[in-house]
């Protein structure tokens, strides 16, 4: 193992990058970018036909490569990764559960606090032996990928990469082979959801080679194509056309359509169909003045609410990446890693339950952060 490797759950949360913390541009609809580059080290078979000892090989190999800058990387194999810690991770979107069963799985986290807007993770053996991924808040194509870039640049100086002249970098997934790069954004799009819009949108990005899918998994009871909180993640599909300039000239074409399409239905609500707009938006304001438990769920409802609101013109002294942050922090990890480090009082009938105890903490918390908001009618 190279570099710094203290992971405990409480350096962990010290050093984890809150990308969401930052105001980013385009941020009324677009949360979030990120850029993702995929590497297999030549002459190893990819991890899902990897023996134990190659893997681990190659997990020696890439965290010595990181540990040339060990200032800056922290690398930490998964079975030295605590419980709460992964899921910290999890929540945050920097890893997927995959991971967790990778041969020789690893993670390297950048603890350059120079570039603290920016979330920065590398995995190893999920399904390639390296993905590097960089999240940025708000728009910014080309923050993400030059983060990715570079540690790309840095790894090639150490690390010999499979590719041919014929099909570029080779990797797990033949639709990530040629540059290896994956553009995604998380939109957030309750204009568009509310007026029925998503299946001409999702129609006219699939043109693009672009998809949307749900950003939190779909709300089956909604009738008006919303989602759990109607965000979305656009990404691209394939890595194989073009270059990387142009694979990112595009999704920024792709992004902006989604904006303009967004802005668009934005006008169109306001003009028309701001009554029920408001029900809605007030009903989720009203969730963080009133109640005593807030699950999961309830807490993304409320942020999206707030969040269309905003976009509104109905709330003042809110910011979208104040909104943004909260969501975050009261996910479940989060919250569990709180309710550890602390004392608390709680009421008599939950004082034993650590389920309702973590819901009652999250609205206690949903309520403080928003109890300076001033409505505009």
């Amino acid at each position: 193992m190279s570099g710094r490797n203290d992971l405990s759950e409480l350096n962990l949360t010290d050093n984890l990058f809150e990308w969401y913390s930052y105001k980013g541009n385009y941020d009324d609809v677009v949360v979030s970018t990120r850029a993702r580059l995929v590497r297999n080290l030549a002459d190893f078979p990819f991890p899902q036909k990897i023996k134990t000892e190659d893997a681990v090989r190659v997990q020696t190999l890439v965290f010595d490569a990181f540990s040339k800058k060990a200032d800056f990387y922290q690398t930490n194999s998964i079975p030295s990764l605590m419980t709460l810690g992964f899921n910290l991770f999890m929540e945050r979107g920097m890893i997927k559960e995959s991971v967790n069963n990778a041969p020789a799985g690893g993670i390297v986290q950048c603890l350059d606090g120079n570039k603290s807007n920016m979330g920065f993770i590398a995995t190893v053996n999920d399904r390639d032996h390296i993905r590097i991924s960089c999240t940025n808040a708000g728009l910014d194509i080309e923050g993400a990928y030059k983060k990715c870039h570079e540690v790309d640049l840095e790894l090639q100086q150490y690390l010999q990469f499979a590719a041919s002249t014929e099909y570029g970098y080779l990797t797990s997934n033949i639709k990530d082979s040629g540059t290896g790069l994956k553009l995604s954004a998380m939109v957030h799009l309750p204009s568009t959801a509310f007026l029925e819009q998503l299946p001409t949108l999702v129609e006219a990005l699939q043109k693009k080679n672009i998809e949307l899918k749900y950003g939190f998994g779909p709300n089956s009871d909604s009738k008006s194509g919303f989602s759990a909180g109607t965000f979305f993640i656009a990404s691209t599909t394939i890595s194989s056309i073009g270059n990387e300039a142009e694979q990112r000239t595009l999704f920024a074409e792709a992004i902006n359509f989604i904006i303009q399409t967004e802005l668009e239905n934005r006008r169109i609500i306001i003009e028309n169909h701001m009554t029920r707009a408001k029900d809605i938006i007030f009903k989720c304001f009203a969730g963080t003045k009133i109640g005593y438990l807030c699950t999961r769920g309830e807490a993304l409802s409320i942020v999206s609410g707030l969040r269309w609101g905003l976009n509104l013109g109905l709330f003042n002294n809110l910011t979208y990446h104040q909104i943004m942050s909260i969501y975050y922090r009261v996910q479940d990890a989060k919250l569990k890693f709180i309710l550890s480090n602390g004392k608390f009082s709680f009421p008599q009938d939950i004082a034993n339950d650590r389920a309702l105890q973590e819901q009652y903490m999250r609205m206690k918390l949903i309520r403080n952060t928003f109890e300076h908001i001033q409505v505009c009618e």
